[in-house]
């Protein structure tokens, strides 16, 4: 596919994922990799080189994110999970077994833990969310093709050795998993219970049948609030407890904004009925933030980094960028597998 950086290898139909600090839209390869396109901040700035992430030599990719702009890869090889990442450390415990394959990844850890049957049925379907890795502790969540929702979490001990390691089922079916507060905080709607949870250990009841339309926000210093259509309404929890008009289109994000002496005011995103055009919708005014270039077919507004990935019905992928206005990286489907 063509893209505003440089051609990478064709890629299946898909609406790939931003980084949780927006830098780089992480696409799977034909070839059972992944490719992380470089995203720009602005429209006039400069692209970076594409990051192949490939494995082989009986390596099979399951899944990849960036965290600190590297990539950390989970792989399975031979049943077992292993971790790949440049500078990766956890504890002084036994590394698994480098191959040429993996060098460009850096350092390989195993785990010890046998690959769930979930996590390897539909290839490239997998997503991993890192949400810390250093020397003490990585932790991770990983989404299967399913929507099923496991914790991953490898520890090191008092004296540096690799401690146990876990992955342990969440949720049976979950939607919207959204990772909020630079990646510190997650939360999502659990089909299976009904509810909304989070992590930190949060948990909301919604009414109405379009309660998994929920969508995720920090306001303030590092609150999780949320948004969700109930028939003319869109309901807002969080410290405030607000009620907004419902305008015709999709619910797909909520924004909030300050004003000098003023408390935050929310703004729940759209897209328009139309299918084209995006916009914010406040109390007082309507604000249009960007319009595809034909209808959109996948979208998702990504807090963390206040970014819009979307897909429209001829195959192009577009990132709109909410604190530079403008759409900072498209691509168009020269060849898409």
């Amino acid at each position: 596919m063509r893209a505003s950086t440089r051609t990478g290898s064709a890629v299946r139909a898909t609406l790939g994922r931003l980084s949780v600090d927006g830098r780089r839209l992480l696409l799977p390869r034909s070839d059972g990799g992944q490719d992380a396109f470089h995203v720009p901040d602005s429209p006039r700035g400069q692209s970076g080189a594409t990051k192949h992430i490939l494995a082989d030599r009986g390596h099979l990719l399951i899944g990849v994110d960036m965290f600190a702009r590297r990539p950390v890869a989970v792989l399975c090889r031979a049943g077992e999970l292993v971790l790949a990442a440049s500078g990766l450390r956890i504890g002084n415990g036994v590394r698994a077994p480098r191959v040429a394959a993996l060098n460009s990844l850096g350092e390989i850890v195993g785990t010890g833990l046998e690959v769930p049957p979930a996590l390897l049925s539909e290839p490239g379907a997998v997503q991993v969310y890192v949400m810390l890795a250093n020397a003490a502790e990585f932790r991770a969540w990983i989404v299967d093709g399913s929507r099923q929702l496991w914790e991953l979490s490898v520890r090191a001990e008092a004296g540096g050795a690799l401690g146990p390691c876990s992955l342990e089922l969440r949720d049976r079916q979950c939607t919207n998993f959204t990772r909020l507060g630079c990646g510190s905080i997650a939360s999502w709607y659990s089909d299976m219970l009904g509810t909304v949870m989070s992590a930190p250990p949060r948990e909301w009841t919604l009414s109405g049948s379009e309660a998994n339309a929920c969508v995720f926000a920090i306001a303030g210093l590092g609150e999780l609030t949320l948004a969700y259509p109930v028939d003319s309404e869109v309901r807002v929890h969080g410290r405030y407890e607000l009620t907004l008009p419902r305008v015709p289109g999709q619910l797909i994000g909520l924004v909030w904004r300050s004003r000098s002496g003023l408390d935050p005011t929310a703004h729940p995103m759209f897209v328009a009925a139309d299918r084209r055009r995006v916009f914010l919708h406040g109390l007082e005014a309507e604000e249009e933030l960007f319009v595809a270039p034909a209808a959109i077919t996948e979208v998702r507004y990504e807090p963390g980094c206040r970014k819009v990935v979307y897909r429209t019905q001829a195959g192009a992928l577009g990132v709109y960028g909410l604190d530079s206005k403008a759409v900072v990286w498209q691509a168009w489907p020269d060849a898409v597998s």
